[in-house]
This record gives structure tokens, C-alpha cells and sequence, in this order.
């Protein structure tokens, strides 16, 4: 479970874009970068918790 919150912390971090904070350029597909940062971020957090689901919550009668 431990190694869970580490993972979910390094997201979050990522999630924070201060290393692009003043810039709005470039466009990809007419969509800014931004646009596209949160949908690869929303993608993998939902394939992180998949895989947590998967595998970090087990029954106790398991």
C-alpha cells in the first residue's frame, strides 16, 4: 500500500506544471499544451488506479 502513495504523490507533482507555468504555446491539433497535458495525465491516473484496483485491493478473505 505504501508504494501506492508514492506513486499517487509523483502524479500529483507532475500534475502541478510549474516548469511550463507562463506559457500557453504550442498548439497541437488546435488544442494548447495544457489541453493535452491533462488528458495524458487523466489517462494515466485512470490506468495507475486500474492497476492499483487490480492489485492493491484485495478481500480479506483473500
Amino acid at each position: 500500500m505504501n508504494k501506492w502513495w508514492a506513486v499517487l504523490a509523483v502524479m500529483a507533482l507532475i500534475s502541478m506544471d510549474f516548469w511550463n507555468w507562463e506559457k500557453s504555446e504550442p498548439f497541437i491539433f488546435f488544442l494548447p499544451y495544457w489541453a493535452w497535458q491533462i488528458f495524458f495525465i487523466t489517462i494515466s491516473l485512470s490506468i495507475i488506479f486500474a492497476i492499483f484496483a487490480k492489485q492493491g485491493w484485495r478481500d480479506k478473505n483473500d
